[in-house]
């Protein structure tokens, strides 16, 4: 903003030249009167102190003035003549005009009148002089107290002028903005704007400067290292020299927002988890609210799931296109990398987090015990900053909402995994059988094939459960590696397995069963021993609408032929 003279500045200049006048006055007394000598004097107590001289030095100066009396009745050396003038002063002050002369000299009526002239006219000078000193002082004054405000204010305020730009603004402002004072004066600070609110707040400032409105609320504004600060803000008009201000009374609201955003998302996360929602779903109000309080960063969270490390969720498309470093097994606190130091070295072709961005920080996604790194929460920042501490914890309470999420998740998978799948050989169970026994009406029944390891307890009791377990599991591959993927294999419990090949002839069901008979009979290898099971299968081709119970009776009985027929056979029943 360009500087300018006050009005009463530009007055104070011409008040100061008068002032030097009163040099050009007491020559012109002296000129007057006849009188090579003047002083102006000022009474304090008994004696008086020179203000301006003509035709004297200043040491004599002070001397006749110490031994001038205002009646002038007393003699001083050197001087045979003085005439004083009393100046008519506003304040009462005792100043005198005094022309003096080394030589006898009697002024007339008419000198007299013109000495009296320039009296009042000094007087109105001094009188001038006087007020534009008491005006220099209370301003000193306004001044002190206005910067002793500023300084020990805890909230910030500060002065825009009618175009917007800040005149003026305390420390506590520029804290809050994370900005220089120097650099903040004569910027608009509607320019630090949250942009999708920046139309809004200048509607309302120019309404108040307009109007006279009185205007309260919240400003979310973009601070130096990039973060959100929200103030609520007091704004009103002020005239000062028939010009419009805008005075601004700033507090800060950051650190409730953070809270109020915190607690939203931590609702959010808490019913997506209930309602057994996925992941990227219940990330997704976690990623929003870091977008939020820091515009243009990137957010990436990752998930280490069945070995693999997943991109659970992503602010942007471009994030997705690239690796991350995998999280560090005993990393528990937050890392902060910088162009000096970029995580991308970490490991290779992590082109996701490494283009456009200048900071990166990593907050780990740890296990409820803390045992555990579940992940982590990757925040990529534009410019080379780390959080302050209210973001930090904001951040790092975020970290735990997504831990929370991703444990609670990982743990429901668990959960229905060990409902649905045999936990040794990761075969179907009764549950999940239950799905592949139902048929539906108009579709062709399926065959069932029951099989019982002949004489399985004996390995066990002769090389342990250990041993029993390794066939257990052998037996499972081999069932694998002889059917479709279409086809259900489930682990009834113990020794018994059973398989459900849907929509299928008798024949080939025979086929199926004799393949089967042939994949289990050799021995398992273990631990150098080779472990010799055979297994009795029973087969049946279901009925339309046969219940599942009555399916698994008859298959049960066939098995159970095959065995009393002397084990390591199949017997079927698809007739």
């Amino acid at each position: 903003m360009p500087l300018t003279l006050t009005p009463w500045e530009a007055s104070r200049l011409p008040r100061e030249s008068d002032l030097e006048a009163l040099t050009e006055l007491a020559a012109l007394a002296a000129e007057l009167s006849d009188h090579p000598w003047v002083l102006l004097t000022r009474q304090a107590g008994d004696t008086a102190m020179p203000l301006t001289r003509h035709g004297l030095s200043p040491e004599r100066a002070a001397r006749i003035a110490r031994a001038l009396v205002p009646d002038g009745a007393a003699a001083i050396e050197g001087v045979a003549s003085h005439v004083g003038v009393p100046l008519p002063r506003d304040s009462g002050q005792a100043d005198t005009l005094w022309v003096l002369s080394p030589e006898p000299r009697r002024p007339d009526a008419l000198t007299r009148q013109r000495l009296g002239g320039l009296a009042r006219l000094a007087a109105g000078l001094l009188d001038t002089h006087q007020h534009l000193e008491e005006s220099r002082r209370a301003a000193t004054r306004q001044t002190q107290l206005l910067e002793a405000i500023k300084r020990a204010s805890a909230t910030g305020f500060c002065l825009l002028n009618a175009n917007g730009e800040i005149l003026d603004l305390n420390e506590e402002a520029a804290r809050f903005l994370d900005l220089p004072q120097e650099t903040l004066i004569g910027i608009d600070p509607v320019s630090l704007t949250l942009s999708s609110e920046a139309e809004r707040i200048r509607r309302l400032l120019g309404a108040c400067l307009e109007h006279g409105l009185r205007v309260r609320g919240h400003w979310p504004l973009l601070a130096g290292d990039g973060a959100l600060r929200v103030a609520e803000v007091s704004v009103e008009r002020l005239r000062l020299d028939d010009e419009a201000y805008l005075f601004c009374v700033i507090a800060d609201k950051t650190l409730e927002r953070l809270d109020e955003t915190l607690r939203d998302a931590k609702a959010h996360t808490l019913r997506e988890v209930t309602l057994e929602n996925a992941l990227p779903e219940i990330l997704s109000s976690i990623g929003g609210a870091i977008d939020y309080h820091r515009p243009g960063a990137g957010v990436l969270i990752t998930h280490v799931h069945d070995g693999a490390l997943d991109i659970e969720f992503a602010s942007a498309p471009e994030l997705l296109g690239g690796g991350c470093p995998a999280p560090e097994a005993n990393q528990r606190q937050p890392a902060f990398y910088d162009e000096a130091t970029p995580p991308f070295s970490l490991a290779s072709g992590c082109c996701a987090i490494q283009a456009d961005y200048r900071a990166w920080w990593r907050y780990p996604l740890l296990s409820e015990d803390r045992r555990r790194v579940l992940g982590d929460l990757w925040v990529l920042v534009e410019e080379s900053v780390r959080p302050a501490p209210a973001e930090d914890n904001f951040l790092t309470s975020l970290a735990q909402t997504a831990a929370f999420a991703m444990e609670r998740q990982d743990q429901f998978e668990a959960l229905r995994e060990r409902a649905e799948v045999d936990p040794l050989t990761g075969l179907a169970n009764r549950s999940q059988l239950a799905e592949a026994l139902e048929v539906p009406r108009g579709t062709r029944p399926p065959a069932l094939i029951l099989i019982d390891l002949d004489d399985f307890k004996a390995v066990n009791d002769t090389h342990g459960h250990q041993a029993g377990d390794a066939v257990l599991v052998a037996v499972a591959e081999r069932l694998r590696g002889s059917l479709r993927d279409g086809d259900t294999i489930a682990r009834l419990g113990g020794d018994e397995f059973l398989v459900v090949i849907p929509g299928t002839s008798a024949e080939n069901a025979q086929q199926i069963a004799d393949k089967l008979l042939e994949a289990l009979s050799p021995p398992v290898p273990w631990q150098g021993e080779a472990l010799r099971v055979t297994p009795s299968l029973g087969v049946i081709l279901a009925e339309a609408e046969e219940p599942p119970g009555r399916l698994l009776q008859r298959v049960d009985e066939a098995m159970y032929r095959a065995k009393r027929a002397g084990k390591g056979r199949v017997h079927a029943e698809l007739l």
